[in-house]
């Protein structure tokens, strides 16, 4: 019997050993044991719809199996409530020579999200099995049950009764999600083997090269093959990559094959138990902001998150914090607040916070303790906001200005008010806690910034403002009178009370500590934490914080913070410039929250490849651990920040450029400053001094100009200069008294005259993303331009020029099509289309004789992606492509703007970091395995072979 078989199916899930490429050159012949059945790989199909690709993953058989990538990015997703009738959705295999006869089919597959399924057909038949698909599982597994709709079955099986001759199976899409590896049909009950076909399918790719070893032509890129089939010579026209006829001469094809492994392991940074499926992940643009606890739940705000699927306010379980609880009422792709305090009483948890797309608006929602459902104030109005999805059916307290920010707010647990404090207003506005109606503006106070409510008998009502923090009894019509005990000499980022109300606790910015107070006089009983410790050392411990400062203009919201009591008196700090949430019973820490910012720079020293930088925190790696949290794999470190100077850009995509440990053994890296020359922006060299800090050397380039390889040389940021492309190196040629590197003239490494618009060299115009030229130890210089051209031609964005000489070695990736639309492209092309902006393409890196460079995509297709395409470095064949595209869940790998990155050799494989925006909020990595098996067969080739 021939090989039979179609379906679609949805990437979503792990990217464990996994390769993305085009389908195989034709069908293979499937499996035939006449003693159990039939056995046919999904790849292998009569017909594949356009809507699906191929995936390599070793626990496939064969090594593949289908899937459909394209539909995340269409909204809505085409959820068929029956069998589609078009043939973009449907995969179909052809059965000839059947006997007549009852036959049930099993499928082998996996789903990693949720239980999905699918439609199958027999005969093309209207008439269609709900095919259902076994639960979430990392492997995959057989399965022949139905879900129910569409036709019955006599056995709960997939069964189809054959006629005589030539059958057909149709699969097609019903819901997402689903993986197919294999079918099994049979005419007996017997049930499928688990075995699977080995086939040695490798990845290969070839190309035509020249006498000199130049690349004139790619063959194909990144397909799949049967080992065996590298021995053969291919077909070559005699035409270059242009179009254009070679001239004679001898020439020889290179095919490349190879089974390397990528399998993206997680984030460095980020606590959170589920690295992906559903909107589990803790994180935000701006991290975590506030909290206030109730029963067994904290609610915590996270501030901006520019249209992420995870809104601004959710809670966790006290119990096991590591996992992010969405609140219902919020839709999950709520931007209509930006969430910046909380607080909460038995019934009811206030948000307060704006409209990042509406700035005039500032507004308190409520939502009920109960179920999460939203609280309706009787004085409360309706908001939509013009960028958010989800209607609040009734705000309180909006306040339409844009110096209107919420920075405190309080409410009484056996009272009748809410406060909230403005402090850029010098107002505190008291409301009705129950009906959201205004009681009364107060507007004594300059700068009232955070508040806090006793929780004993009187129910009093401290406030931080610009002269301390006071303490206010609450009067019944909701005015305030002073007690006459005032706390000076504190800058409060954050005031919270015991739950027996006899102490208060403040955050001071001024030492970085967390002093208690007496609430009966004031008096200090206790302070926790070291004084102003990251000044003296980067070295992080538990109870070393950096809360920041109201006053530091780099501080985000204002430098809000929180300290937050249990019932039984332990304590949650906001460590926010540790980018952790610490739990503490006494002085034993409980728990560990940590969350980091998206888009900074990441840098790892190769020398010493333990050493992962992210912003200005200094991550430590234990290789010979598996990666998973609190197994001591990984741990921060170092936070940098203590020392940092104002002058010092601390906004999006700022941290350490590069790092280098020079011959001096001591660690240089670049970071972007304003000191050179009032608000022009340069980068600085600076020494990490493990003791002190930062060292600033006074040594400064140009933003646009030299930037410090890992090598401590400093090279050109990009290649261009008129109509040339030149590559140049400095070297470090000694230091200073004060070990400050010394650098000497410019040494050339190759010149390419009068290059084209379409040829590859070393450019970005956005200067966050630095692509140097590498020099591969066969002194190849790497050249890469990661923009969309703005000549419309073909332009190639990667390329290869031996050192000393004035030619491309090799060129690739070349532009998609102007106005291509579908598929992301798997033979290594740089995507123009499918609506992608300027950002397009991300960082590169490059380690021995190993490039990668990342497509960052954004706005792909309303989206944004995170592929990473892998080359031989000296010959420019691709080896393979990992990463993904999927938005609507955090799934393994997914990223976006993948602007910063960096690579690391330890034992045999490479490990490969870079940042992101999306969902992760870490440092992201993957593990590069089975470098060994890159195999290169050289054959010589004639023109029209």
């Amino acid at each position: 019997m021939k090989n039979l078989f179609s379906i679609f199916i949805l990437l979503c899930g792990s990217l464990t050993a996994q390769n993305y490429y085009y389908p195989l050159d034709g069908p293979a012949a499937a499996a035939v044991d006449p003693s159990n059945g039939w056995y046919f790989e999904a790849e292998d199909a009569d017909f594949i719809g356009s809507t699906f690709e191929k995936f390599r993953d070793s626990r496939a058989s064969a090594g593949m199996y289908v899937v459909a990538p394209k539909y995340p990015f269409e909204n809505p997703y085409p959820n068929y409530n029956h069998s589609p009738d078009n043939d973009k959705d449907k995969i179909e295999f052809v059965l000839p020579n059947c006997e007549a006869g009852r036959y049930t089919v099993w499928v082998r597959g996996k789903v990693e999200i949720s239980s999905n399924t699918f439609w199958v057909a027999a005969n093309n038949s209207s008439e269609a099995y709900e095919g259902i698909v076994n639960d979430n599982s990392e492997e995959f597994s057989w399965t022949s049950s139905h879900g129910g709709a569409g036709i019955s079955s006599p056995t709960n099986k997939l069964v189809f009764d054959f006629k005589e001759g030539t059958n057909t199976l149709q699969f097609y899409i019903h819901e997402k999600g689903y993986q197919l590896d294999r079918i099994f049909i049979t005419k007996e009950e017997d049930e499928p083997a688990n075995n699977v076909e080995n086939r040695n399918i490798v990845t290969t790719s070839a190309g035509v090269y020249n006498s000199e070893e130049v690349l004139v032509r790619t063959l194909w890129n990144n397909v799949p093959k049967d080992y065996e089939s590298t021995r053969e010579t291919p077909e070559w026209d005699g035409r270059d990559d242009e179009g254009r006829d070679v001239p004679q001469g001898d020439y020889h094809v290179k095919i490349t094959s190879n089974n390397v492994k990528y399998e993206w392991e997680g984030v460095v940074g980020n606590t959170s138990d589920d690295f992906a499926g559903g909107r589990f992940y803790i994180g935000s643009y701006a991290r975590i902001m506030d909290m206030t606890i109730e029963g067994n739940y904290g609610y915590l705000t996270l501030g901006y998150n520019e249209g992420e699927n995870n809104p601004s306010s959710f809670k966790i379980n006290l119990a096991n914090p590591y996992d992010r609880i969405e609140l219902h009422s919020l839709n999950p792709f709520n931007r209509g607040q930006e969430s910046w305090v909380v607080c909460s009483d038995a019934n009811t948890v206030y948000w307060g916070g704006y409209d990042p797309y509406a700035d005039r608006e500032n507004f308190v929602f409520g939502t009920k303790v109960s179920d999460d459902s939203f609280r309706i104030f009787n004085s409360g109005s309706s908001y939509r906001p013009p960028s958010g999805n989800t209607t609040f059916p009734s705000i309180i307290s909006r306040v339409q200005d844009q110096n209107g920010r919420i920075t405190g707010m309080d409410v009484q647990r056996n009272g009748n008010y809410l406060f909230v404090a403005h402090r850029d207003l010098n107002l505190i506005k008291v409301y009705n806690k129950t009906t959201g109606a205004l009681v009364r503006d107060i507007s004594s106070f300059s700068e009232p910034f955070r508040l806090s409510i006793d929780t004993n008998g009187n129910g009093d009502l401290w406030v931080g403002h610009s002269s301390g923090v006071e303490k206010f009894r609450i009067n019944t019509d909701g005015s305030l009178s002073s007690t006459g005990i005032i706390i000076a000499g504190n800058e409060a980022l954050a005031i919270g009370g015991e739950h027996d109300g006899n102490t208060v606790s403040i955050i001071d910015g001024k030492s970085q500590q967390v002093k208690t107070y007496n609430t009966s006089d004031g008096s200090l009983t206790r302070t926790f934490g070291q004084l102003n410790a990251y000044a003296e050392s980067p070295e992080v411990e538990d109870t070393k914080f950096m809360f920041g400062s109201s006053q530091n203009e780099h501080q985000p919201h204002k430098g809000i913070t929180f300290v937050a009591y249990e019932s039984d008196n332990s304590v949650w700090l906001n460590d926010t410039w540790n980018h952790r949430v610490q739990h503490f019973n006494g002085d034993k820490l409980e728990h560990s929250l940590m969350t980091q910012d998206p888009l900074k720079q990441v840098s790892i020293d190769p020398n010493h490849p333990e050493r992962l930088f992210y912003y200005y925190h200094e991550f430590e790696i234990d290789y010979s651990k598996p990666f998973a949290n609190f197994n001591g794999s990984w741990k921060l470190k170092r936070n940098w920040r203590g020392n940092l100077d104002s002058h010092e850009r601390d906004g999006l995509a700022e941290g350490f450029k590069r790092i280098a440990t020079l011959s001096n053994g001591r660690t240089y890296a670049q970071i972007e400053s304003t000191t050179k020359n009032g608000n022009d922006r340069f980068f600085e060299i600076v020494e990490l001094d493990t003791e002190k800090g930062i060292r600033y050397t006074g040594l400064f380039q140009s933003r646009f100009g030299e930037v410090l390889n890992y090598d401590g040389t400093l090279r050109p940021r990009g290649s261009k200069s008129g109509d040339n492309s030149i590559w140049y190196k400095r070297e470090v040629t000694g230091f200073d008294a004060e070990n400050n590197p010394i650098w000497g003239g410019k040494e050339t490494l190759a010149v390419v005259q009068n290059i084209t618009l379409d040829e590859p060299y070393n450019f970005s115009s956005s200067y966050i993303s630095s692509p140097l030229p590498e020099v591969t130890p066969e002194d190849v210089i790497i050249a890469y331009n990661s923009d969309i051209p703005s000549n419309g031609g073909t332009n190639y964005h990667l390329g290869g020029v031996k050192v000393g000489d004035n030619k491309y070695l090799w060129k690739t990736s070349k532009n998609t099509p102007e106005g291509y639309s579908g598929n992301y492209p798997t033979d290594g092309r740089f995507d123009i289309g499918n609506g992608v902006n300027q950002n397009s393409g991300g960082v590169c890196v490059t380690i021995e004789d190993h490039v990668f460079w990342n497509y960052r995509g954004e706005f792909w297709k309303q989206a944004q992606t995170n592929y990473w395409q892998h080359f031989n470095a000296n010959t420019g064949a691709m080896l393979g492509l990992f990463g993904t595209h999927v938005k609507e869940v955090p799934v393994k790998g997914q990223a976006g703007n993948a602007f910063s990155g960096g690579i690391v050799k330890v034992g045999e494989d490479y490990y490969l970091y870079h940042n992101g925006e999306d969902h992760h909020y870490g440092v992201h990595r993957w593990k590069i395995s089975n470098l060994d098996s890159v195999e290169e067969r050289r054959m010589p080739i004639s023109t029209g072979n």
